[in-house]
């Protein structure tokens, strides 16, 4: 059986040291006190406690996409390495630079993209990222949320402010999600109205009493 040697040239091996960079920098500055790095769950609860937080459980848990566990407190099947250790530095310097209270779209984003990657035959590995996986992890969104718009925000940002500003591609990126926005869909637009309790609602007028002309609400 002979081995397969994938031989990176000058931009790949800019990308591995750029990473390797990238998660030393995260880990000496990570803004979290409670947790341990080797952990694929992190309990951040105690971070940037604002009104009325601190008493919920905040866990972020660092697991891929095909963990059958889904919503359960657990992981059994997490990020494969070396994804793992760059979602783990992602995760901490987006929540170190923008304090964010909800974090877990970055997650699912994240668990997109080493989806993808896989689903392509590549390395589990961010070095890799490029358009068309970040447009297959924007498929994989689609599939999974019925309104994928803000995690594909999520997956456009953390593109635009993390892998791409770190230079952890070979290639640089310059990726916009292709998720649209979708209006929210009204209640009173959607649930028949039911005219005739309008109707015996309003106030009877006196026989005597010219009628008034009322305005339409369409412009109220």
């Amino acid at each position: 059986m002979v081995d397969i040697v994938h031989f990176a040239g000058k931009a790949g091996v800019a990308a591995a040291t750029n990473l390797e960079k990238f998660i030393l920098h995260a880990k000496v500055n990570t803004p979290f006190t409670s947790i341990c790095w080797e952990d694929n769950s992190w309990n951040i609860t105690s971070f940037n406690i604002g009104k009325n937080q601190g008493k919920t459980k905040k866990i972020a848990h660092f697991k891929s996409l095909r963990d059958p566990s889904r919503n359960k407190s657990t992981v059994i099947i997490p990020f494969s390495m070396p994804f793992l250790e760059f979602a783990k530095s992602a995760f901490s310097e987006i929540m170190r630079r923008f304090h964010l209270q909800e974090f877990k779209r970055y997650l699912y984003a994240m668990q997109a993209i080493e989806q993808a990657l896989l689903d392509s035959g590549k390395p589990a590995c961010v070095t890799q990222v490029d358009a068309n996986i970040l447009d297959d992890a924007a498929s994989l969104l689609q599939l999974r949320f019925d309104d994928a718009w803000s995690v594909g925000r999520c997956l456009e940002r953390l593109t635009t402010q993390i892998i791409a500003p770190a230079k952890l591609t070979p290639v640089p990126l310059d990726w916009v999600s292709p998720i649209t926005y979708k209006q929210p869909i009204r209640a009173d637009r959607v649930a028949p109205k039911n005219n005739d309790k309008v109707v015996s609602r309003l106030p009877r007028e006196s026989p005597n009493k010219p009628s008034v002309m009322r305005e339409s609400p369409q412009h109220l």
